[in-house]
């Protein structure tokens, strides 16, 4: 999965659970600006453990 698509993902999870980036950042132990990086496709190699954080913030798999 490219890192627009993988974004897009994200934040249609994030609207699903009604949360906020900074919401997300806090529960995921980063800083909402890298939220909102992955989420836009701009942050690209993410790194593996960033990901996971999150995807786990979402309540998601990877």
């Amino acid at each position: 999965m490219d890192m627009l698509r993988l974004g897009t993902v994200m934040r249609a999870v994030r609207h699903r659970l009604r949360l906020r980036q900074s919401d997300v950042a806090h529960r995921a132990r980063v800083s909402a600006s890298t939220v909102s990086r992955v989420e836009r496709g701009f942050m690209s190699p993410v790194a593996i453990g960033t990901l996971m954080r999150i995807a786990e913030a979402l309540e998601v798999g990877v």
